[in-house]
């Protein structure tokens, strides 16, 4: 049985288009081998089957037997990379501050603003109402003056880390933004990977 190369592998005892090139055997057991190994077949300039390394990228474009990326598909694919990297600074961000709140259950992380709201207003002026404020206390069993000052410290210790986060992604942003190539992207890439929570 003959074995045949267009585009894919035919046989001679089935559909063999026109212009597919004859190979021997071992030449077909060889390819098979190699694409198993993660090489790609792909045809020569006779139209024969080879092996090559895939592709580095859905960028690269396969020309006499090599691939090769276009000044037009290098923007694009810097484009790319640029996007993606802006959308995993988000992720990391996001990260970071949920690392802050692990511990704290979801009722009590939307009860903050509040909590530093009352303890603020009757910092300012005793009359205040500090409805949430009070039964904390009470329910806690702390004097209400200590818990007003530990809500506001807490609040001010979260304010400066949560701003020192914003600063450092924005910090990123802008260092992506004037990224001149894929090379400076990488590096920054590095960086937010390693980006860790600042001292607490």
């Amino acid at each position: 049985m003959q074995i045949y190369y267009k585009d894919g592998f035919y046989f001679s005892d089935g559909f063999v288009p026109e212009e597919a090139c004859e190979i021997s055997e071992e030449t077909y057991r060889l390819l098979i081998e190699g694409q198993s190994q993660g090489k790609q077949i792909v045809a020569d300039e006779q139209g024969l089957p080879i092996l090559i390394e895939p592709a580095p990228s859905a960028f690269h474009t396969l020309e006499n037997g090599k691939w090769v990326l276009t000044e037009e598909n290098q923007q694009a694919q810097f484009e790319q990379h640029r996007t993606q990297l802006i959308s995993k600074l988000a992720s990391q961000t996001d990260r970071l501050k949920s690392a802050i709140l692990i511990g704290y259950p979801q009722a009590e992380i939307d009860s903050f603003y509040r909590q530093e709201r009352e303890a603020r207003g009757w910092k300012e002026d005793n009359a205040y109402p500090t409805p949430m404020l009070t039964a904390i206390a009470e329910n806690r069993g702390v004097p209400f003056e200590i818990l007003v000052e530990k809500v506001i410290e807490k609040a001010d210790q979260f304010a400066n880390v949560i701003g020192q986060i914003i600063g450092q992604r924005q910090a990123f942003e802008d260092r992506i933004s004037l990224a001149k190539n894929n090379d400076e992207l990488t590096a920054i890439e590095q960086e937010v990977n390693q980006w860790q929570l600042p001292n607490l």
